[in-house]
């Protein structure tokens, strides 16, 4: 099994927002306010984890990320 964190940072207040957005997968948030949310995904084996990397839904789900320094 294989299984992935992303820690996501989410302007205080904000969290419902969030949730909302993530429903939809837009992007809120503040990386400099404080709050976080971890989301957690499992594969199979890594073979599963590899194909969803170099799958479409993926290149969509982390287009236009923000990038931080």
């Amino acid at each position: 099994m294989i299984v992935v964190t992303n820690r996501i940072p989410v302007t205080t207040g904000h969290e419902i927002d969030f949730e909302d957005c993530f429903r939809n997968r837009v992007y809120l948030g503040d990386p400099d306010a404080e709050g976080y949310y971890e989301v957690k995904t499992w594969w199979r084996s890594m073979d599963d984890f590899v194909a969803w990397t170099r799958s479409a839904a993926f290149a969509e789900a982390h287009a236009n990320r923000p990038h931080q320094l």
